[in-house]
């Protein structure tokens, strides 16, 4: 991502900024300003995370529905430097909750209840994963770049992560029908079956 503003920011902040329905509750975007230390620039390699951090530190975003409260969008992909600590104390991997030995929080889109991350270290844990907490974490069999194009489509409606879920189950997970009803609604280009394509055509399970 050559342009992390024209690129990505952009194509999601504009037509919310654009949405008389919605409005912008919080923005964080942070360039690389200086460069990375060794140990985050082999970090940022080794987990394949060129693609955002070569350009940005840290992005947020989280818009809301000026009459409807339920409906929301957000995303906040952490600094390098918060992605290399030892976050098994925090989700149990040292102890209670061992599958999540080495994950670690990359876009922690509600800080209290949700993220999606990656693991370090765990050579059968590939590609990124959602966490919706206190509960087991659910393979989205995407990559980070992957990640970033769905992301743009969902302009990061809440939990859009769930459709991917969903999909790969075959089951109707709760928030499905909310994403599949209230995105057009809100965006009229949006259209879900083309979601799904891009959805496909990204997959690493499927490469």
């Amino acid at each position: 991502m050559n342009n992390w503003i024209e690129e990505l920011y952009m194509p999601i902040y504009q037509p919310i900024e654009a949405n008389k329905k919605l409005y912008v509750e919080a923005v964080i975007y942070n360039e690389v300003k200086s460069q990375y230390t060794e140990k985050e620039s082999e970090f940022i390699k080794a987990n394949g995370l060129e693609t955002l951090y070569s350009s940005l530190t840290e992005l947020r975003l989280h818009w809301k529905h000026r009459d409807k409260r339920e409906i929301q969008g957000t995303f906040h992909f952490y600094p390098v430097n918060r992605l290399m600590i030892n976050w098994d104390e925090d989700f149990g991997g040292h102890d209670w909750a061992p599958n999540m030995k080495g994950f670690r929080p990359l876009d922690m889109f509600y800080e209290s209840n949700g993220c999606v991350g990656f693991f370090v270290d765990r050579p059968d844990k590939t590609g990124l994963y959602l966490h919706a907490f206190e509960s087991n974490v659910e393979p989205l069999n995407v990559d980070l770049e992957g990640y970033l194009k769905l992301l743009i489509v969902s302009k990061g409606f809440s939990w859009w992560q769930i459709v991917l879920v969903s999909h790969i189950k075959g089951t109707h997970e709760a928030g499905l029908t909310q994403f599949r009803e209230s995105m057009p609604e809100l965006f009229s280009n949006f259209d879900f079956d083309k979601f799904i394509e891009l959805y496909e055509s990204v997959r690493i399970d499927k490469k």
